[in-house]
């Protein structure tokens, strides 16, 4: 049986003027994260251009590589995108 967990990552992107400009700032991201197939995300919908809301769901087949590949996600997140965290939930379900 696989187990799953849930990021919810609610990012600032401070000077971001466009929706445009959003997605290009964060195109990176989603490109590196779309590329492992244990991840899939989620961008949910927003108008304002300096905030995006993210949600990133993991699968593994124990609890602990779940964990594990969340965890590595939170430090991409920290460490190569050009915006600010400013909410994380992590939930193993």
């Amino acid at each position: 049986m696989s187990e799953i967990g849930v990021l919810s990552v609610h990012f600032h992107l401070d000077g971001c003027r466009s929706l445009k400009e959003r997605r290009g700032r964060m195109r990176g991201l989603r490109e590196r994260l779309g590329r492992n197939p244990r991840l899939a995300l989620c961008e949910t919908p927003s108008d304002d251009p300096e905030h995006s809301h993210w949600t990133i769901v993991a699968v593994g087949e124990r609890r602990s590589a779940v964990a594990e590949l969340l965890g590595q996600v939170e430090q991409e997140l920290e460490e190569r995108v050009d915006a600010v965290v400013l909410e994380l939930q992590r939930e193993l379900l």
